[in-house]
């Protein structure tokens, strides 16, 4: 259950606890109907210059920019990305190897959102 979106930049504890308890809800009637399908990445792949990241479900909307890229030297690129289905192309600032990281922050700005207004969790993944 991803709440990281419903925090506070200086407290990540939720003081509304509405939206965890229906997002929480949400997912135990998917469960119960069988219809549940996590929202998560189901595959990566590297092509020139960007990296293109297939979602188990479509994403319905998208709002600030959580992603990230370090290299092998630690060095720190902020790439660009947009979406398209159940698609996310991240590209522009990328290195030619290194970790990918998606909201990995006790507060993250991504906003990345399936038809159900669940966000997408934090991740990384290796290029």
């Amino acid at each position: 259950l991803v709440i990281t979106d419903t925090g506070d930049e200086l407290d990540i504890h939720p003081q509304d606890k509405f939206p965890v308890g229906d997002r929480a809800a949400e997912q135990i009637i998917r469960r119960i109907q069988n219809t549940d399908v996590p929202f998560e990445i189901k595959s990566c792949q590297k092509a020139a210059g960007s990296l293109k990241l297939t979602l188990s479900r479509p994403v319905q909307t998208a709002g600030e920019n959580g992603f990230a890229a370090v290299d092998k030297a630690n060095r720190v690129y902020y790439p660009d990305f947009e979406v398209n289905g159940n698609q996310v192309i991240v590209s522009g600032d990328l290195p030619e190897t290194g970790t990918l990281y998606y909201n990995w922050s006790d507060f993250p700005v991504g906003l990345i959102k399936d038809a159900d207004g669940m966000p997408l969790d934090g991740f990384r993944v290796k290029f």
